[in-house]
């Protein structure tokens, strides 16, 4: 079998200052507590770091609610171009101004805003002469205060719309359709957290072949 990996790239500046409202994410508990400051400058975690190593503990019981379909799982608070198709990207977007989206297809970019004015994050199959070149999964932290724990439980989301079969021409929107999904829920409002039903669900879908959306990646 072989290893997941999950990527986040920033997009604009990382947050020196974040907070986060959740006092754990282990064993599908996602107690909402007082609210904690952290700042970079103080001795936190960068915020990409921070945000990969809160998905590796949801993608960790994702990948236990289930038949594993992988034997390792890793993170990365950075893309690599080399990645492969079973692999996940999202961009972590400093403002909606800065969504790859928009860069790359504004009109498709002003249009999903029309239709969803309040969406903390997008996946959209990007297409280059009639041919579709990747899925791109990105959220906006100007749509959730650099709250850490809205990133994480936004990044899972967008990585559920994702793992569409998009090849077989699935509707992205299944994700909204689970009764109890939790983490499937739509996004415009907060989302509730990770459930045994979203991570069965994502764990069936981790092995589909998705190439991912790679022209917003430096070149490093």
């Amino acid at each position: 079998m072989a290893t997941l990996t999950l990527y986040l790239e920033m997009v604009g500046t990382e947050p020196g200052v974040y907070y986060e409202t959740l006092k754990g994410y282990g064993n599908y508990r996602n107690v909402i507590s007082e609210v904690r400051t952290r700042s970079v400058a103080a001795g936190a975690a960068p915020f990409c770091q921070q945000l990969a190593k809160n998905l590796r503990v949801l993608f960790d019981l994702t990948l236990k609610s289930g038949p594993p379909g992988f034997k390792a799982l890793n993170t990365s608070s950075t893309a690599d171009r080399t990645m492969l198709d079973t692999d996940l990207l999202c961009y972590i977007c400093e403002t909606r101004q800065l969504s790859i989206l928009r860069r790359f297809d504004p009109t498709r970019f002003a249009s999903f805003l029309a239709q969803s004015p309040k969406a903390a994050g997008s996946t959209a199959n990007m297409v280059r002469n009639n041919m579709v070149v990747g899925i791109m999964s990105e959220i906006y932290l100007d749509r959730i205060a650099t709250d850490i724990t809205a990133a994480t439980f936004a990044v899972y989301h967008e990585w559920m719309h994702n793992k569409t079969n998009w090849t077989a021409g699935e509707d992205p929107n299944w994700v909204h359709r689970l009764v109890g999904g939790g983490l499937s829920e739509e996004n415009d409002d907060g989302l509730k957290g990770l459930t045994p039903i979203s991570a069965q669900q994502m764990n069936q879908r981790l092995t589909l072949r998705n190439r991912q959306f790679l022209d917003g990646v430096p070149i490093r």
